[in-house]
């Protein structure tokens, strides 16, 4: 039964509607539709939002290992620039000792020859 000049149907149920069954039951379809569309976009969203924390992790790590080149950079830069100042320093610190050791050598030798009469009188 069917009352078109009030727009309102009464469907095989005895229900009384405002849209015709076929319009209804195709708003059903297009609801059915956006709860599923609205299940898709929540899990593309979680989907989402865990690759780009596991992108900020990889960023991190990436972030990290850079430092550490550079850091390891910086250091090897360092030790180059400081050799040829340490290696002046070593070559002096062996001439200090070579001559300590020439005079204790000498005050040695002059120790033991003057116990043993090796001065002429």
């Amino acid at each position: 039964m069917e009352a078109q000049s009030s727009r309102v149907i009464v469907d095989d149920n005895g229900r009384i509607r405002l849209l015709n069954p076929s319009e209804f039951s195709r708003s059903r379809e297009i609801a059915q539709a956006c709860a599923s569309f609205r299940t898709k976009i929540l899990h593309f969203h979680q989907t989402s939002k865990q690759i780009l924390e596991q992108v900020g992790e990889e960023a991190q790590k990436v972030e990290s290992a850079k430092q550490e080149a550079i850091d390891l950079r910086h250091s090897v830069a360092l030790e180059i620039a400081s050799r040829p100042q340490r290696l002046k320093d070593q070559r002096e610190e062996i001439t200090r000792l070579q001559e300590e050791l020439d005079v204790s050598i000498f005050m040695t030798l002059v120790c033991y020859c003057g116990m043993h009469a090796c001065y002429p009188s």
